[in-house]
């Protein structure tokens, strides 16, 4: 027999001593904690094991763990390089940096978006510049437009709670005035419009695998390029010094003078590395549980007339965060407030 559950009766609300609606405790925010079992520990525990965690050893890159996850992530992605890093916000830095973004440059981003990423185009140098949104919470075309000037020296499109971006305009905006678009992919890793992923758009995509993403590695994360002389810049900007560079160079020699470049240290270790091979595989398993999470989710809000749903501008396989917009008064003036539920969450709403 189902437990019968408390109901609100409108005398006091829990927070000032009446009878709580829910007793059963929200989950956790980790919620890449449910992704984590044995296959990756057993990872963790086979490179500890091995003594080898740091991924510019003796052995050949394909025989890193590091390496080998490029070259899954490469596969996974359709696209020709892929860099392991050690964060998404410097993900989002290195692709940056590696486009030649730098002091007294000028990056539009956003206004919608986590403080991590108009945080990244400061770490290069570069001011952000925020962009308006529409809506739905989508950059604003128009604003993007009116905002380029000649400072401005690259675009961060922030694909924020799981929904593509008008990615088409911005591509176009971006070729029209010849500088380059850098994806804040991380909210939508593994998602796709048609056949082609996010993140893969623009001339670089940049990802994260914190704890909460689509791949859990506890911080980590990843750039994606099919550009050869923005692949190689990032991987000396990430730390591969006194000619590690070339290892990368599978069947090329590299010409760009990686001496005169800066050398920071954003390199992945091979533990998490090997944590997030085995994270990769169980991404089309998370999305499609999202996805069911997300439709249930948007059922209940669609019956309340007080809610208006975020809208896309494509339609595709799940969003991470659901979020919609509800309509109050105050004063008699409307105004909007934005809720957000967790399509990732299997419990119970």
């Amino acid at each position: 027999m189902a437990k019968s559950r408390p109901v609100f009766d409108g005398a006091k609300l829990a927070l000032d001593g009446g009878v709580p609606v829910r007793t059963i405790p929200w989950p956790t925010y980790d919620n890449g904690a449910v992704c984590v079992d044995d296959n990756d520990c057993f990872a963790a525990s086979r490179v500890i094991k091995s003594k080898l965690l740091y991924r510019y050893d003796f052995r050949d890159i394909d025989d890193t763990e590091a390496g080998r996850l490029e070259n899954e992530l490469a596969k996974f992605f359709n696209v020709k390089y892929s860099l392991a890093v050690s964060s998404g916000t410097t993900a989002l830095s290195l692709s940056m940096m590696a486009c030649g973004i730098g002091v007294g440059d000028e990056v539009l981003c956003s206004s919608f978006g986590f403080p991590a990423s108009p945080s990244s185009i400061i770490l290069t140098g570069a001011k952000p510049v925020l962009v308006e949104v529409d809506e739905n919470l989508h950059m604003d075309i128009d604003d993007v437009k009116k905002k380029i000037n000649p400072l401005t020296k690259a675009i961060l499109m922030i694909h924020m709670r799981g929904q593509a971006g008008d990615i088409e305009q911005v591509v176009q905006i971006a070729e029209e005035n010849g500088i380059p678009l850098i994806e804040d992919a991380v909210p939508v890793l593994g998602l796709k419009i048609g056949d082609k992923h996010l993140g893969t758009f623009g001339i670089v995509g940049a990802f994260s695998t914190q704890s909460d993403k689509s791949m859990n590695t506890g911080e980590g994360g990843f750039i994606l390029t099919d550009d050869r002389e923005i692949f190689e810049r990032a991987i000396v900007l990430c730390g591969a010094y006194e000619g590690r560079l070339e290892r990368h160079c599978k069947g090329w020699k590299s010409t760009i003078n990686q001496y005169a470049l800066p050398l920071y240290n954003f390199r992945m270790d091979e533990i998490r590395a090997a944590v997030a091979r085995t994270q990769l595989k169980k991404v089309p398993g998370r999305l499609n549980v999202m996805k069911e999470n997300y439709a249930r989710a948007c059922s209940i809000i669609e019956a309340s007339p007080q809610l208006r749903i975020r809208e896309p501008v494509w339609v595709i396989l799940f969003y991470f965060r659901l979020m919609a917009t509800m309509l109050t008064r105050r004063s008699g003036s409307p105004t909007h407030s934005t809720l957000r539920v967790s399509s990732a969450d299997p419990s119970p709403i």
